[in-house]
């Protein structure tokens, strides 16, 4: 991963807890906000 080749190059790399971020986004901003529909957010949300 694009990560591992960072700190291997003896760069630092903060990870986030991404579960964590998206709860906070998504307590503040509905995903209607950002344009899309639930079936669009939901194919959004499945891309790994």
């Amino acid at each position: 991963a694009l990560v591992e080749t960072f700190k291997e190059r003896g760069l630092t790399v903060t990870e986030v807890d991404r579960a964590d971020f998206e709860k906070n986004v998504m307590e503040k901003v509905t995903f209607e906000e950002f344009g899309y529909r639930k079936e669009d957010w939901e194919a959004i949300r499945a891309v790994k």
